[in-house]
């Protein structure tokens, strides 16, 4: 019986992530105490977040902020990709402040998987 650990590392075996932006405190939220972010908090728990990750043997490709995008720290709503065939599929935001965001995430998977 495998542990939750290694669910973990069969699910993602490597991840991409992107420490927020400047602009983060703008970013999309309906919680009522959105208004109230810390950029430099959310700084140190994304680096938490890298070092958890890293923990569990999981591969981190740590990509440049996103200016201009507050919510780009939310990479994993960028794409979806199937491991065993290496096929990407990348997502166009209905949010406007989110559209832009899939040039980056398209430039920094074209050497490693097919575009769909």
């Amino acid at each position: 019986m495998s542990t939750s650990h290694e669910h973990i590392k069969e699910l993602f075996n490597t991840v991409l992530v992107r420490p927020p932006s400047r602009e983060f405190p703008r970013c999309v939220s309906t919680h009522p105490l959105r208004n109230t972010v810390d950029l430099n908090l959310a700084l140190r728990q994304h680096e938490d977040y890298v070092n958890a990750l890293q923990e569990e043997g999981i591969e981190v490709k740590k990509l440049p902020s996103l200016d201009g995008f507050p919510d780009s720290v939310f990479i994993q709503d960028t794409a979806l990709i199937r491991a065993p065939s290496r096929k990407a599929l990348i997502s166009r935001f209905g949010e406007p402040s989110r559209r832009g965001e899939e040039a980056s995430i398209r430039i920094s998977l074209k050497s490693s998987v097919s575009l769909l």
